[in-house]
């Protein structure tokens, strides 16, 4: 349960910090009393910083295209017997400063952040069998009524197929940044994975134009040609993102930072665009350059996070840009020519 796994990373760390406090104060000479006190105020002001830094990270600097990564926490459920009396009243310290960063906002009007998205898990039994759990949600409660955050899931209801994956399974299902959920999936061993399933993205449709288009087109029989119509529009979205992952799985790094894709289709530039910016997004990948073919020639679509100046890379072959995004076309050229001019590039550019 990756949500429950990352719950109890974050809070074996607090611990080894609050001991470090506890040591410390106790070997100044404080009381019992007085090093515990003033640990659980150094522990929980190092969670007020760091979740302030994470908002602030997340709302301020954005990927290559200007968009802001769709990111969201779900917190809230633990599992009683797996934790004691003082684990758990981290595990809700924790969560709270949180809720509390969260409705404290930033800056001098102290306006709450859009991400992470917040979503709490309601879990009825466990908020009736525990103190601290009864409190978190009083907290919870509490920043709703300052900011639109936390959302709220539950896990107790006899409804919606995340509380009864959750009842049957013991399964987290965390939603995406824009609210999506992945639908159940299991694997041989039956097994649910209902986070980190190469998640695409969410795709948007406007339901009513597609409606009203239909309707004019097809008067007599519009609500039969409006499930044709969706069908055609969701295997186009579909063939989109099978060429685009098409492209990302003949990836390479080079010089382990650089994600470099030579596909021999023939594409469009859209989606190779969409490709280069998709491998910007696996971790540690600094610049990403994909390579298809187009008519006789070669494109090359390049995008960068601002370390590493594609526009002086894709100079040398003969296209331009800006710092992070860029291009180039090279006529009458095979992919894998083109390929071994791009690393010849990437290593003067790297040498130089």
């Amino acid at each position: 349960m990756l949500v429950k796994k990352s719950i109890f990373i974050r809070n074996s760390y607090v611990l080894k910090s609050w001991k470090t406090a506890h040591d410390k104060y106790i070997e100044l000479g404080l009381s019992e009393e007085r090093a515990a006190e003033q640990s659980d105020k150094d522990v929980t002001r190092e969670l007020e910083q760091g979740f302030q830094s994470l908002e602030l990270k997340l709302n301020t600097v954005p990927c290559s295209r200007g968009d802001f990564a769709f990111t969201t926490i779900s917190f809230g459920q633990w599992n009683l017997k797996d934790y004691a009396p003082f684990e758990r009243k981290w595990l809700s310290k924790i969560n709270t400063v949180m809720l509390q960063v969260r409705r404290n906002g930033h800056g001098p009007h102290h306006k709450p952040v859009v991400f992470p998205k917040l979503v709490y898990l309601y879990d009825a039994p466990q908020i009736a069998a525990d103190q601290y759990s009864s409190e978190l949600f009083d907290e919870a409660v509490k920043t709703s009524t300052e900011c639109m955050y936390p959302d709220y899931l539950s896990l107790s209801s006899d409804y919606g197929t995340v509380s009864k994956l959750f009842r049957e399974h013991g399964v987290i299902t965390s939603p995406m940044g824009c609210r999506a959920y992945l639908s159940p999936w299991h694997d041989e061993k039956g097994r649910y994975v209902a986070i980190g399933r190469c998640n695409i993205g969410a795709v948007s449709l406007n339901i009513p134009l597609i409606i009203r288009l239909v309707q004019l087109e097809h008067p007599d029989n519009w609500r039969t040609a409006f499930w044709t119509e969706l069908d055609e529009r969701l295997e186009v979205i579909r063939e989109f993102f099978k060429k685009r992952y098409d492209i990302i799985r003949h990836a390479e790094l080079y010089h382990n930072d650089i994600a470099i894709a030579a596909v021999e289709q023939d594409i469009d530039r859209v989606t190779a665009a969409k490709a280069a910016d998709e491998l910007l997004t696996l971790r540690g990948v600094r610049a990403s350059f994909v390579l298809f073919k187009h008519d006789t020639g070669v494109n090359l679509s390049a995008r960068s996070l601002g370390e590493i100046n594609v526009q002086l890379i894709m100079e040398k072959l003969g296209g331009g840009g800006n710092s992070t995004t860029a291009g180039g076309q090279i006529p009458d050229g095979t992919v894998d020519a083109v390929r071994e001019q791009l690393i010849a590039a990437i290593d003067q550019y790297l040498e130089g």
